[in-house]
């Protein structure tokens, strides 16, 4: 009988180390988990009624689903929503006010694009940073310049930027226009740096860990110096929502 108290007793006294060590665990464990956030990244809307063959003639954008695939997006339940530019096809104000009052109660960020216009106004600041958690995200226009084919970032915007990045917190940036050279024939950038963007890549910071980029209208991810550059495909390209999501 003896022995059997004393097994009772042992018993009991890891059920209570056990218990303890569960509460610790939610304690101090749990709230480091929920600082990861979910990110949708998703460009080119092109909002308009008309569709759009680009250079490519297997690539159709079809704008007038954009509503469509909002919808879905907000159905993931993100806790941040990046749209990367040519968010109207033709600047018209109706579609900034459409797509501003589509995404009324999701937190999103706007980037002004080369088929933007000064109606982007209705969504954002042509320039600015904004900080979720322990990520800074920061919105630069690179449109205003050349906007056509490469875009630029001025010397004023690499100020900002530099000033920006003095921060703790890991750094994303958004801009409408990859840095990188294109390669038309096989649909794909090189790693090969535009001149255009040399002050760019000199100001980056070793807590830059992401760069969102559209305009090329499809899907391709290079690493560079610890960086990811994430170019994503149109919205309703091909009749198929495209975004990316991201746990953060």
């Amino acid at each position: 009988m003896r022995k059997k108290k004393i097994n009772q007793s042992i018993s009991g006294r890891w059920k209570k180390e056990i218990f303890l060590a569960t509460i610790l665990i939610q304690i101090f464990i749990f709230p480091l988990a929920t600082n990861a956030f979910s990110v949708v990244i998703a460009t080119d809307i092109h909002a308009d009624s008309h569709r759009i063959i680009d250079s490519d003639k297997n690539r159709i954008i079809y704008p007038r689903n954009y509503k469509l695939c909002l919808d879905e997006i907000k159905k993931t339940n993100p806790d941040l929503v990046l749209f990367a530019g040519d968010l109207v096809n033709r600047g018209q104000k109706k579609y900034y006010l459409n797509l501003r009052d589509a995404m009324q109660g999701t937190q999103t960020l706007w980037v002004k694009g080369n088929h933007d216009s000064k109606n982007f106004r209705y969504l954002a600041l042509d320039n600015y940073f904004t900080d979720f958690e322990n990520w800074r995200f920061i919105i630069l226009d690179s449109s205003d310049k050349f906007g056509s084919s490469t875009g630029f970032l001025e010397n004023s915007q690499i100020s900002l930027l530099s000033e920006w990045l003095k921060t703790d917190k890991n750094v994303a940036i958004a801009m409408h226009h990859p840095p990188f050279f294109y390669n038309s024939r096989k649909n794909i950038y090189t790693t090969d740096e535009i001149p255009l963007y040399d002050d760019f890549f000199k100001a980056l910071t070793p807590n830059v860990k992401y760069v969102f980029t559209g305009h090329w209208h499809f899907n391709q991810t290079s690493e560079i110096n610890g960086i990811s550059f994430i170019t994503q495909k149109a919205l309703t390209q091909d009749k198929v929502c495209n975004y990316t999501n991201l746990d953060l």
